[in-house]
């Protein structure tokens, strides 16, 4: 009875072993795994950094560019702004349209105001259809 025992005991003892084997390959194999995915991650998370520093350059560039884009239209629309009233043109037209009210034709509009045919037609036409 007693070597009944300790057969039991000992085959026991071996289940025991043996299934904690299998349990600590078992759990090896998903370590090995879990390590893989991690490092895959980390790799990923290392790319997407890269790839979002190189987008912030591009955008500070872009931003740059826009800037300076923006302050050389403020200074043009400035310069126009103190040029136009000083036009030496829209005070001939301005000359042209009193002379068209006054009665002027396309030919005097041509040699008073140095306008092309088609610019005093235009204007008689216009101020002319007005009046």
């Amino acid at each position: 009875m007693n070597e009944l025992i300790v057969f039991f005991a000992g085959l026991g003892l071996t289940a025991i072993a043996w299934l904690q084997i299998r349990l600590v390959g078992r759990l090896t194999g998903e370590q090995a795994e879990l390590t893989r995915s991690l490092r895959l991650a980390e790799t990923r998370a290392q790319q997407l950094e890269q790839e979002l520093a190189a987008l912030c350059s591009a955008s500070m560039v872009a931003g740059n560019q826009l800037l300076r884009m923006e302050q050389q239209m403020r200074y043009l629309m400035e310069r126009q702004t103190k040029l136009h009233p000083h036009s030496p043109s829209d005070r001939c037209v301005a000359r042209a349209v009193q002379m068209v009210d006054q009665g002027a034709d396309t030919m005097q509009l041509m040699e008073s105001c140095g306008l092309t045919w088609g610019e005093a037609e235009l204007l008689v036409m216009k101020h002319r259809g007005n009046g």
